[in-house]
């Protein structure tokens, strides 16, 4: 979902005239298809392993390890920028 609100907020940008990755840097969490052609910047995570482990978790209600790391990766694209 969050890489839908920044998609969102990309276009919002747009009408106002603003360029992302100058005037103002977006990122997103997800890595959707729609990211890289929009150059989002993004968190990449394996949507379908989470998915599972979160079913894991609520089926499991006594699983002794309930907090989990799954892999991710920064996905930088045009719409952020070094802080000046």
């Amino acid at each position: 979902m969050s890489d839908i609100l920044a998609l969102g907020f990309l276009d919002a940008l747009a009408q106002r005239g603003l360029q992302p990755g100058r005037d103002v840097s977006v990122a997103g969490f997800d890595d959707i298809g729609e990211a890289a052609p929009a150059g989002l910047t993004t968190i990449r995570q394996p949507i379908a392993e989470k998915g599972r482990e979160a079913a894991r978790l609520v089926l499991d209600p006594r699983r002794p390890n309930r907090q989990i790391m799954l892999p991710h990766r920064l996905m930088v694209r045009a719409s952020t920028a070094p802080l000046l």
